[in-house]
């Protein structure tokens, strides 16, 4: 069995409870129908007979037999309506739940957009085949007592109905190919449009200074007319196959019709029968029709539950279990570390020691590896050749989760969620309202609002970067990494932020990126870089009379307060 195929059945059984409920009034709904042929069958003999009592009796037992059958059928699709729900509710939450735990690289080699539509669209294509399970059970038991009935009624007619089974088949096997490629390349092609929505709204600013509407329409038109040109290709297949069913199904009951006038005319069979026959005999190509519809449709699922299965089988973050972390770091140390991304290499060999408890300081030319430095340091990123030790010890020996939590990066641009100022802060954790307070006055937060309800969101770049370093320093880390983290923040305010920080944290060890010279120049260290390498280090005054890529950096880009 494919394991797309086995995932789908695995969803009903997961949810049991709607499940048995889907079978057990499908059940009931099936069962009630295939007396009803017989009730007209009987009725329509009474009429000729002139019991007029009895027609009402049998009149009235076809109705509440068809009112049941109805009510029955409702409870069924209601059931069904459930288990879709619970299917995509359940499955967005495992999605979540794994997407928070990826490793950091997982979403270097894959688009927003992309893993966006995974938990949208093809969720709701999951949740919408989820019933797959009791929709076939329900079918083959279906199809088992409408045979029944049918050969009960006449065996003739009933072979005649049967004889067409094999067209569905023919239908099937020439059209489930397509639809499963079809749908798989519609899927691909809906990716680039999700991705180009989403950076649109990202970079709306940008968009509304340089207005570059023309080159982005052409842009988003031709990924538009090439989804719309994939999409027409699998509605025409599934259209046509849908077509041809529907013909065989609404003509099948003329040809019973006919067939069954001949047999009246020959004595055969008696008239009753046929009218019952013919009544009923539409209701064999529900199942019919319901089976191969499935086996049709669920190909077109399996690239949606191939790129879920992508993310739900992919490796998470490494969670391990090792030594507890130091309460004071001695030093950190980088020794021969390089790294590489898919365009090439961009640290190579660095050599580099930081004290604990110190302020260590680095800058370059943009496009020199600052960030991707402090994301080793951060232990986000690992090192693709050389080690980085802690007090004698690589990373790996330490506890991930104490690792974690000891050791912050807080980029230039640290997110900022869609919740109140304390949300942020604590992300859930429980603080004392002294130390939310605290760290409040220590980052000057309280200098622009004292109410921890308000929504983080609508703050300026400057104050949600306070807002992230306060959400970084509330853990109490010992190890902090600042790139860029001070960008958007005044230097008066900044200059009070880092008196507060080392006078409340004297232990904390930390390294900060920056272009100002006022961040940078009480630094105890300060690391130059240059296409990659570390090519100086040294306090400012001795950087400044030494090293000639040092004293360039600040003649040309580095901002004096």
């Amino acid at each position: 069995m494919r394991r797309e195929l086995k995932y789908i059945l695995n969803i009903a059984k997961i949810n049991k409870r709607e499940t048995n409920r889907i079978i057990t009034f499908s059940l009931l709904y099936i069962l009630l129908e295939a007396v009803i042929p017989f009730f007209v069958r009987e009725l329509l003999n009474s009429i000729t007979r002139g019991e007029a009592l009895y027609i009402i009796k049998l009149f009235s037992g076809v109705i509440i037999l068809y009112s049941f059958t109805r009510l029955f059928w409702a409870f069924s699709d209601y059931e069904v309506a459930k288990l879709k729900i619970c299917a995509k509710g359940d499955l967005k939450k495992r999605l979540h739940e794994k997407m928070i735990k990826l490793p950091i690289n997982y979403f270097s080699h894959n688009l927003p957009g992309e893993i966006i539509t995974k938990m949208t669209a093809d969720v709701e294509i999951i949740g919408e085949n989820s019933p797959l399970l009791p929709a076939i059970l329900s079918a083959f038991i279906e199809i088992i007592v409408i045979g029944f009935v049918l050969f009960k009624l006449n065996p003739i007619l009933a072979l005649i109905t049967i004889a067409t089974f094999p067209i569905y088949s023919i239908l099937e096997k020439r059209y489930k190919p397509r639809l499963e490629k079809s749908a798989e390349e519609e899927r691909k092609a809906s990716d680039p449009i999700v991705e180009m929505i989403r950076e649109n709204i990202a970079g709306i600013f940008t968009l509304k200074l340089f207005k570059p509407y023309k080159y982005l329409e052409s842009i988003f038109n031709k990924k538009i007319d090439e989804w719309k040109k994939i999409s027409k290709y699998r509605a025409q297949c599934f259209y046509v196959y849908y077509g041809l069913t529907s013909y065989i199904e609404y003509t099948l009951p003329l040809v019973i019709l006919g067939v069954g006038s001949i047999l009246v005319a020959n004595r055969a069979v008696d008239f009753p029968t046929v009218v019952a026959f013919f009544a009923f005999v539409s209701r064999v190509y529900v199942p019919v029709w319901n089976i191969n519809f499935l086996l049709t449709t669920i190909p077109g699922a399996y690239p949606s539950i191939r790129r879920i299965l992508e993310i739900l089988e992919h490796p998470e973050e490494k969670i391990t279990i090792g030594d507890s972390f130091p309460k004071i770091i001695d030093k950190i140390i980088l020794k021969d570390v390089s790294f590489s991304y898919d365009r090439g290499k961009i640290l190579r060999e660095l050599n580099l020691e930081i004290q604990g408890k110190s302020w260590t300081a680095v800058v370059g030319a943009t496009g020199n590896g600052k960030t991707t430095l402090c994301l080793l340091l951060s232990g986000l990123y690992k090192p693709e050749s050389g080690f980085i030790l802690l007090n004698g010890k690589p990373y790996s020996n330490y506890d991930s989760t104490q690792l974690s939590k000891n050791i912050i990066y807080v980029p230039n641009k640290d997110f900022i969620f869609n919740a109140s100022l304390k949300d942020n802060l604590t992300f859930g954790e429980i603080y004392n309202e002294h130390e939310i307070k605290n760290i409040c006055e220590i980052c000057c937060i309280d200098e622009f609002t004292k109410d921890l309800n308000v929504n983080a969101t609508n703050f300026s770049d400057g104050q949600k970067q306070r807002i992230a370093l306060a959400r970084a320093l509330l853990r109490k880390p010992s190890f902090i990494i600042l790139d860029e983290t001070f960008a958007a923040i005044d230097s008066k305010i900044e200059e009070i932020i880092v008196y507060n920080i080392k006078k409340n944290y004297p232990a904390l060890t930390v390294v900060v990126v920056s272009h100002r010279l006022s961040t940078i120049h009480n630094a105890d260290q300060i690391v130059v870089m240059k296409d990659g390498r570390i090519i100086a280090t040294g306090t400012h005054s001795l950087l400044s009379k030494n090293c000639e890529e040092y004293r360039i950096l600040f003649e040309r880009q580095y901002i004096i307060d």
